[in-house]
Formats: structure tokens, sequence, C-alpha cells
């Protein structure tokens, strides 16, 4: 069952690699802004026709632009009790520069973080525990933010036992402790700038 996941997500970065980044890119081209930025990416409709039979959530894929070398560092938490259990960090750590994607997943216990961009793609795959859960909702960043030296929330998966789930999104601090404190599990992912 892992191995077909781990086998799904890596067919999901080569395809989104080869695909997808052209179309985003040659969409967004005449979107180009000054700063460093990261937002939801826009997807055309095939791209998001595409996204959907892969099974990757659309809200889960960023497109970022940084006009100069930036160091980045991906983690993914999991929390049970509202406890963190297990760290993943750094998920992944190294640069970035111009624009590009990045790609979240978490199905089943296999998680899957990647990078696109016109260099090719990267990822990185890994297990997380895979609760017994009757519901689950996720989350993810929803608005442009600046990339400056910082850490940012972009996506949380948030799963009950009994499928009664209290959330506030991933909007602050704040939020994301209140869906730890009032849910059974949870994934986390940030996204720190020059770590």
């Amino acid at each position: 069952m892992k191995k077909a996941l781990f086998t799904r997500n890596l067919l999901i970065i080569a395809v989104i690699g080869v695909f997808l980044l052209g179309l985003l890119l040659s969409i967004s081209c005449n979107d180009l802004e000054e700063g460093d930025i990261l937002e939801p990416a826009k997807l055309s409709k095939d791209a998001e026709n595409l996204v959907s039979i892969m099974g990757v959530p659309k809200e889960w894929i960023f497109r970022y632009q940084v006009a100069d070398e930036t160091r980045i560092t991906l983690r993914a938490d999991y929390y049970e009790g509202g406890k963190q259990t297990i760290s993943y960090a750094p998920t992944f750590s190294g640069n970035i520069e111009g624009e590009g994607l990045l790609v979240l997943d978490y199905c089943k216990g296999a998680l899957l973080i990647g990078i696109v961009d016109n260099g090719g793609h990267q990822s990185i795959e890994t297990t997380l525990p895979n609760p017994e859960v009757t519901g689950s909702v996720k989350h993810s960043l929803e608005d442009r933010i600046s990339l400056e030296s910082g850490t940012y929330p972009l996506g949380a998966v948030i799963m009950s036992k009994d499928g009664s789930i209290q959330s506030r999104g991933i909007g602050d601090q704040e939020a994301i402790d209140f869906n730890l404190k009032n849910n059974d599990y949870a994934v986390i992912f940030t996204l720190e700038v020059n770590p």
C-alpha cells in the first residue's frame, strides 16, 4: 500500500514538472510582480483537471517568485492529542530562485513535498502515522504573502476519531493552537525562509 502511494506521488511530481509548470509559467509570466512572493497557484482548467485526476488538492499547490537565491526549509509536523509526536524538519531544505511551484500532499500516511522549477523537480517522500479517523479537513494558505525571513504556515490536515472537528484554519498561531488543542490528530506544514 505504502509503495503504491509513493509511486503515485513520484508520478504526480513528474507530471506536474513536465506539464503543469509550463502551463502555469506561461499563464503567470504576465502577472509577475515586484518582490519575493508565495501564493496559491492559479491553474488553467486543463491544469485543474489534471491535478484533480492525480488526486492532489489544487489548494496545496503554491507559486513562488524570488528575485535572488533564497534559502528555505519546508517542515511537516505530526501531532496527536495536541502534542507534537513527530517532526520532519527539515523535510526539504535548499535554495530556490526565480519562479516555480511548491506541491504538498498527505494521503493515508504518505507525505509528499515537491519543488518544481525550470531546473526540474525535487521531491521528498516519507511516511507519517495513518490513524484511523472518521473525519478530516484540510486547510491551506489562501492569500499571497511576501517572503521575508520568518516562518509561514502553508497547510494543515486536521483529523478526528469520532468525526467531530473544530477548526479555525491556519491564519495565525492562535488558530493553529486551537486546532491542535481541540482535535485528535494533525499534520502541519510550515515554510521557513532564511532559517
